[in-house]
């Protein structure tokens, strides 16, 4: 048997033994790695065992500043304050979403047409719907007013209930249905 192939060969024997591995590179990032540890360690430690107690000895002192007001305080006059505090904060919100009404006479001002003159006024806040009877000169006049009134940004819809002629007047009663977002009162 022949065991000529499974014999090293000297010459890459001798190419191996060499060769000297680099320990440079392997000792400096191990030792980056455990002076990284190290100072993760060190972190946490004075996280945890000195930060912390520094932060519950605050909170005590806060804790203790807060039993002294509290015990200046009488507890009916926190009631008191409590209610009082419960119904502004109540206030304000029905008030913030409160519909405001008033924006339509600004509303009529800006769009009545000259030579119309409205007679009645009514208006459905459920439905934001203004019903308005009044005359018009002629019925140029009436789809001059209606016109304005479509074009206003606040009219959701605008329809014409009734029209009659009389004498040299027209009598007619229209009916605005406003965007809702038209009647919430504008902050200062």
């Amino acid at each position: 048997m022949d065991m000529t192939g499974t014999q090293p060969n000297e010459g890459n024997r001798e190419q191996f033994l060499d060769t000297q591995a680099p320990i440079g590179l392997p000792w400096r990032l191990s030792m980056f790695s455990v002076i990284l540890f190290a100072l993760a360690l060190f972190t946490y430690v004075g996280l945890r065992f000195g930060y912390r107690a520094y932060l519950n000895s605050q909170a005590e002192n806060v804790d203790a500043e807060l039993e002294g007001l509290v015990a200046q305080v009488s507890a009916d006059d926190q009631d008191q304050f409590i209610t009082l505090y419960s119904q502004i904060a109540n206030l304000k919100s029905v008030l913030d979403k409160h519909q405001f009404t008033a924006n339509a006479l600004p509303f009529l001002e800006r769009t009545v047409v000259p030579g119309t003159v409205f007679t009645s006024a009514n208006f459905d806040a459920a439905t934001f719907t203004l019903k308005l009877e009044g005359t018009a000169p002629s019925f140029e006049a009436l789809a001059g007013q209606m016109a304005v009134f479509e074009k206003a940004p606040e009219a959701h819809s605008v329809g014409l209930d009734g029209v009659t002629l009389s004498g040299g007047t027209v009598l007619f009663t229209v009916n605005i249905n406003f965007k809702s977002e038209s009647f919430i009162r504008q902050t200062l």
